[in-house]
C-alpha cells in the first residue's frame, strides 16, 4: 500500500533557502561610484581606492543598497588606516567588515549569493573521443 503523494515543493514549510539568496551576474556592475574625498583632505591610499573600485565593479554591487554606502565608506576608511598604520586590531575589524559586505568567499556562501560561472568554464570538451580513447578504464568493458 503506497503512502500519501509527495507535497508540492511550493507548500513546504522549510525550503532551506534564505531570503537573501541571490544569483549574481558575473558581468561587471555598471553601478560604479566615485570615491568621495576624505574629510581631512589627505589622499586615499592606493589599496583603499582599489577596494572601493573592486567592490563596485564586483557582482556583489548589484545587491548593495543606498543604505550600504556609509558602511562601505567605513570599510574603505579601515583599509586606509590599516595600510597607513597597520595593527592586528585594525586587521580584525577590516576582516569583519569585508564579511559584512560579501567580499569574502565564505561570506557569499553564508549569504547564499552564487556568482554565475564564466561561459568558458562550461564549454564542452572539443575532443571528447581522444580522451575516451586514452581512458584505460574503457579496456575493461567488453564490446559485445
Amino acid at each position: 500500500m503506497p503512502g500519501p503523494p509527495p507535497k508540492d515543493p511550493q507548500t513546504r514549510q522549510r525550503r532551506n533557502r534564505k531570503p537573501s539568496a541571490a544569483a549574481l551576474s558575473a558581468a561587471p556592475s555598471a553601478r560604479n561610484r566615485p570615491l568621495p574625498a576624505r574629510d581631512d583632505g589627505a589622499p586615499w591610499h592606493p589599496q583603499a581606492i582599489a577596494l572601493w573600485t573592486e567592490a563596485w565593479a564586483s557582482p556583489m554591487a548589484h545587491e548593495y543598497l543606498e543604505a550600504d554606502i556609509p558602511g562601505l565608506l567605513v570599510l574603505v576608511d579601515l583599509t586606509q588606516l590599516y595600510w597607513t598604520r597597520p595593527s592586528a586590531k585594525t586587521a580584525a575589524e577590516l576582516r569583519q567588515q569585508r564579511i559584512a559586505y560579501g567580499l569574502d568567499p565564505m561570506a557569499r556562501r553564508r549569504l547564499q549569493w552564487e556568482v554565475a560561472r564564466a561561459e568558458a568554464a562550461r564549454r564542452p570538451d572539443p575532443q571528447p573521443s581522444a580522451k575516451r580513447a586514452a581512458d584505460p578504464r574503457l579496456r575493461l568493458v567488453s564490446s559485445a
